[in-house]
Order: structure tokens, then sequence, then C-alpha cells
């Protein structure tokens, strides 16, 4: 069609001007990557007569390959897959990636980088609002970066509330500021793999960023625990707000209630967060929306939200049936920060 015709002639004409290359051998490689539907017959030469725009290495992709059962930017493969990979000295790749489809979340150790997408389009415009991301209630506007290491790719600095959003919608659309691409990808097409990715990414916080050694350095010590964190999340559709809390390493998303006493879960959380429960220590009466039931006390090594990290926090344990949904983030956690307060429709927590 005539956009299609229109991105081969671009990319021909792109690799003809910025890398010396003769017309008839730019039109070729442009037509068998379309055909292919893969970027790995576009030379990756730094196009510097485009501004920012850095395109990804082959040695980068190559990477993004690593456990997707291909050495190249997976736009052909229609199933989502998940993989991980541990840290590596001196090399910059993701430890968590889920892709398919020309679209690939990944998260990086490195503060500077994050949680970040990364798609098929190297051309995207790179700006503050460069993207905007859209589930079933909620949208984001992201900046879209060219970085010189991982390419143009769009940042998720909203990640938590994302994943809260993808676990109750349908699909994720992605438009560009400049109008050029749209696209919407299913949910239900790798929500399978969210809390495994999400999972992911809570664990490989507590691997310290490995920057090369100096000759004689001191390896890093691990990080410790924050003392002035900051979180803040906006008010839902439902008016309440929700954070993707990390309960001792686990990825549970809770919502605040300060009518809660405790922190509480439900039994297979507990479970998750390798609480061990027997019948006998369901013996606590509380009262909920739903009624009076009974409860099991626990506590938790720590519990993390963004920057903020406090350890040994009193939790209620309810059985599966008297809380269905999210957990509640309550007042055995609040009452532990400076302060939180409310500013429109932000909720902002303070260590």
């Amino acid at each position: 069609d005539d956009d299609e015709i229109y991105e081969r002639l671009k990319w021909a004409a792109l690799m003809a001007r910025t890398q010396n290359m003769k017309p008839r051998k730019a039109a070729e490689n442009s037509q068998r990557a379309a055909a292919d539907k893969s970027i790995a017959f576009l030379d990756k030469k730094p196009a510097t007569e485009v501004g920012s725009f850095r395109p990804r290495s082959a040695e980068f992709e190559t990477r993004i390959g690593y456990g997707l059962g291909a050495k190249k930017w997976p736009l052909r493969r229609v199933d989502w897959m998940f993989s991980k990979r541990p840290v590596k000295e001196n090399e910059l790749s993701p430890v968590c990636v889920l892709a398919a489809d020309g679209l690939v979340f990944a998260h990086f150790v490195q503060s500077n980088i994050g949680t970040v997408l990364l798609h098929s389009r190297q051309d995207m415009p790179l700006k503050e609002d460069g993207a905007k991301l859209s589930t079933n209630n909620d949208e984001y506007v992201e900046r879209t970066a060219g970085s010189p290491h991982i390419g143009p790719h769009i940042e998720l600095k909203n990640f938590g509330s994302m994943y809260f959003q993808l676990l109750i919608s349908n699909y994720l659309k992605i438009e560009f500021a400049d109008q050029k691409l749209t696209k919407i990808y299913k949910v239900v097409d790798f929500d399978s793999h969210l809390k495994a990715f999400a999972s992911c990414i809570v664990k490989s916080k507590s691997v310290a960023a490995l920057a090369p050694l100096q000759t004689g350095q001191a390896p890093a010590k691990e990080k410790t625990v924050s003392t002035n964190g900051v979180a803040q999340a906006k008010r839902g559709r439902n008016g309440q707000y929700s954070f993707l809390v990390e309960l001792n390493a686990e990825p549970i998303v809770m919502l605040v209630d300060t009518g809660a006493t405790k922190v509480t879960i439900n039994e297979s959380m507990a479970k998750r967060i390798g609480v061990k429960l027997v019948d006998a220590d369901f013996k606590h009466k509380v009262t909920t929306a739903n009624g009076t039931t009974v409860s099991a006390q626990a506590v938790a090594q720590e519990l993390r939200i963004g920057d903020i990290a406090i350890r040994n926090v009193e939790l209620s344990i309810l059985r599966d049936k008297s809380l269905v949904g999210s957990a509640l983030l309550g007042m055995t956690f609040l009452n532990r920060l400076k302060r939180f307060e409310f500013a429109g429709e932000t909720l902002k927590l303070i260590q």
C-alpha cells in the first residue's frame, strides 16, 4: 500500500544519503527488509543527518533476541515470549524481556535506563511527549529518546501504574506524536507473562548495576534501604489510588486504604511472599467491608514502593474468599511514612 511504499522509499533515501550507498543497493535492502518484516537488512551506522536519531546496533539486537528463539528483532513472532538473563559486567543488556510482533518490554538494571518499550519503528519522533500509550482506563504520555546504546525507545516512567491497568484492560494502544504510526496490542496475547515480567523487575532491583572496575577499585556495595524515598500515584477512575508494591520482593498491586489498620493481603499472596500458615493461625476477628471474618497475623521482611523501603511491616492475612482482588495498603505502612499528601488527583507518599 502507499504507506509501505513511502516507508521503503524513505529508508532507501536515508541509506543512500547518509551512508554513500548506491541507490539500487539501498532500494534492494529496503525491499528485503519490508518483505521479511525485519530491519536486519538496513545498515545501522549512525545517521547523523537526521538530528538525534540513533539506530540500534546489530550487537544490541542480538542481545534482545537472547532467549526468544531468534537472533534478530522479533517482528515475525506472533506468540509473546518472556525471558530473563543475569547481569553481565561491561554489557548493556536487558535483564527482563517480554517481546513479540515488533514490540519489546525491556528492563535494564542501569538506573539511567530502567524500564523501556523498544518498538520496531526506528524513526520515532524523539521528544518529551513523543508517544501516547493507552489502555481501557488510562493513558500515559511518555518521552521518546534516542540512546547511543539501545537506539530509539519509549521511556516507561509509570510502569507500576501501567502494570495495574494492563491486568484489567483489553488492549495496549501506542500512538506516536507525529501521527505516522498507531498500533493496538491485545493484552490477552501477553497477560500470562505480565506477572513474570513484573516479578523479574522487582528481583533485579536487588542486583546492583555492574560498572567496569578500575584497577584497585573495590566492588560496589549492595544497595542499602532508602530512608528518604518518594512515590506517587494518580487517582484511578474508581476514585482509588493504587501502587505496585514489592512485598518480600514479590510484586502485588495494592489499593491505599486509610481505614485498614494493617497492610492486608489474602492467603494466596501470603504464600507467594513466603509466609507459611496453618488453619489454626486464622483466629483474629476483623471487620471488613463484607462483614466480620478471621485473619492471621504476620510480618513482612520488607515493603517497597518505588524509592520507599520499609522493613518489618505488620500484615493482616485474610482467606482468599474474604479478600478478592487488590490487597490493601493500610496504616501499618502509612503510619511509618514521614507524611502522605493529596494534591488534586495525585497521592504522594514521602518517607
